[in-house]
């Protein structure tokens, strides 16, 4: 009988989803095709995928009968415990954040108002922001937060923001924010 860490096999997925790509921490790359399977998937790395948040219907070994419906429950089975919780996967080739919405301003153009700069929408997982005020485009004004009142200084201009996202790979700022004009 082969050894069953060492067998490749097969899992149905149950949301095919075609070209994603799933890693395992010890490196291997498994890429659903377009018939909603993964292939060649070796019996180490079974559990890991699953308890990944994979929906699956089956691991079929291609020597060895594990088993259809295999998972946590086949696991216990098959194992005779059920399987230690695991980190999520880490992402095999992170980048740094990358805006997809820009941020924008809410708030009221008169003196004394509170103004609000959104985050915006970002890829990347972002760890952090910073904010940038500023004042007809170019003179940085106020603090880092999300939040600036305005004051007499702005009456007759414009105000904006820039939020900076960043994660363990890197900084990144998104485009000036709309401007709100300040009577």
């Amino acid at each position: 009988m082969p050894d069953p860490l060492n067998t490749a096999g097969y899992i149905r997925l149950l949301s095919p989803a075609p070209g994603r790509q799933y890693w395992t921490r010890r490196g291997n790359l498994y890429t659903a095709d377009e018939d909603g399977y993964l292939s060649g998937v070796k019996q180490e790395d079974v559990q890991e995928l699953m308890q990944s948040g994979l929906q699956y219907g089956e691991y079929v070994a291609d020597a060895v009968a594990v088993g259809p419906g295999i998972g946590v429950q086949g696991l216990e089975s098959a194992t005779g415990q059920p399987p230690p919780p695991e980190e999520p996967l880490p992402d095999p080739d992170p980048e740094p954040p990358s805006v997809i919405e820009v941020p924008y301003i809410e708030g009221e153009g008169i003196e004394g108002a509170t103004l609000t700069c959104t985050a915006g929408t970002w890829e990347g997982e972002p760890e952090s922001y910073s904010y940038q005020w500023l004042r007809d485009q170019e003179t940085e004004i106020g603090t880092d937060d999300a939040s600036y009142v305005t004051v007499s200084g702005d009456v007759g201009h414009t105000v904006g923001c820039v939020v900076t996202a960043t994660n363990p790979v890197g900084s990144e700022s998104a485009p000036l924010s709309n401007l709100i004009s300040i009577a």
